[in-house]
């Protein structure tokens, strides 16, 4: 199957009441993908989107997914972030809680495939995204929720 994106490339994600939330691939392998994702919510596919201004800083939610809805259609590559490098968008740590075991900080590699995972305590909650691969219906839902109260930018 051929690949209908790369990494660098911004796309838009369909909101389940209507409009686009904003993503970013950082790391891609076969059909999982690390992406960014901003709190941005357009109607349509924006005409005049400054790409420049989407900095790693500003994302709110990084996550692995599936790629599914790039291959249904669904989701649309719209441009390629041309500051784009895997040295400023690196593959962060994860935060991964394991009922009852306790809660782990999980390195991936460029790849995409876990290189460390370190124990930390119950009662840790550092600023890290949530392990996890989530499947394209998640991520639509998820952003749907969390772009609920963000005005349109277009």
């Amino acid at each position: 199957m051929k690949k209908i994106y790369k990494e660098g490339d911004i796309f838009l994600v369909p909101l389940r009441t209507g409009g686009y939330g904003i993503g970013m691939i950082a790391r891609m392998h076969k059909h999982i993908l690390l992406g960014y994702f901003w709190k941005l919510k357009f109607y349509e596919a924006p005409a005049h989107l400054n790409i420049t201004s989407l900095k790693k800083s500003d994302a709110f939610w990084v996550k692995q997914f599936g790629s599914r809805g790039f291959y249904e259609g669904t989701w649309k590559v719209i441009a390629h972030h041309p500051l784009f490098s895997r040295g400023t968008w690196e593959v962060p740590r994860f935060l991964r809680e394991v009922a009852p075991f306790g809660k782990y900080l999980v390195s991936y590699n460029d790849k995409l495939e876990e290189t460390e995972n370190i124990p930390v305590g119950d009662s840790f909650y550092g600023d890290y995204p949530r392990d996890g691969v989530a499947g394209y219906g998640s991520v639509e839902i998820t952003l749907t929720k969390n772009l609920e109260e963000a005005p349109f930018d277009y």
